[in-house]
């Protein structure tokens, strides 16, 4: 699956486990960076943090 603002919406939708917040931080980002994210309408994924998202998204089961 190609890892989009929506597909990670989704993938973090169907795990509550999963805090996005942590899930930013394990990735390397600012822990506010899911918020922003979250909440800007026209922003997507920076090639930067798709790429961050991409080496640890699979410890949590992203296919």
């Amino acid at each position: 699956m190609e890892l989009t603002k929506e597909t990670l919406r989704q993938f973090l939708d169907q795990r509550p486990a999963i805090s996005p917040r942590a899930l930013a931080l394990h990735a390397g980002l600012n822990e506010n960076y899911i918020n922003q994210l979250y909440n800007a309408s026209n922003r997507g994924l920076t090639a930067d943090a798709r790429e961050k998202f991409l080496q640890i998204l699979p410890l949590y089961g992203w296919k």
